[in-house]
């Protein structure tokens, strides 16, 4: 698609989420539809989708683990965690120490196991979804863990989207 049309696609967004943050792009600090856009006589709506569960132990050893368990796309994650993790660099960094301290233990994660770290048993995505009449008529999840290459993504393939249905 050209960037001219791609350009005003954007314009034509309606944001159905408080503004997406440039440091937190990954689907897990969201939940539920961020956005929607009229296209070709149907409704197109990107969300952050699936159930998140995950427990973030701190590195400071007066505070309790946090256990997350989202399972309505409520964006859980990021009202328990944001005072905890400051963007999807610290976000990853913990995800790593999770899984290298589960590699280096062979018991996994326990209480003995030090912080900080997140470990996700379960997570989200971004996904598009495409209406007409009132009615969804199909979804495709997005390749893109990030929020602005999601977007990219659901302009880039919008009239295959749209044709598929």
């Amino acid at each position: 698609m050209d960037e001219d049309k791609i350009k005003r696609l954007k314009k034509q967004i309606k944001y159905t989420t408080p503004a997406i943050s440039a440091g937190r792009q990954l689907s897990l600090w969201y939940g539920g539809d961020v956005l929607e856009l009229e296209y070709k006589n149907a409704v197109v709506t990107m969300a952050a989708n699936g159930d998140v569960i995950a427990t973030y132990r701190p590195g400071d050893e007066n505070l309790s683990d946090i256990h997350i368990r989202d399972k309505s796309n409520h964006g859980v994650f990021a009202e328990r965690l944001a005072k905890h993790i400051r963007d999807d660099t610290e976000l990853t960094r913990l995800k790593e120490l999770a899984q290298k301290r589960m590699n280096e233990d062979t018991d996994g994660l326990g209480p003995e196991t030090p912080g900080p770290w997140l470990h996700l048993d379960s997570s989200n995505w971004w996904e598009a979804f495409v209406a007409k009449d009132g009615l969804e008529i199909s979804s495709v999840v997005l390749d893109s863990e990030d929020y602005d290459g999601a977007v990219a993504e659901l302009l880039d393939n919008i009239d295959m989207l749209i044709s598929e249905t």
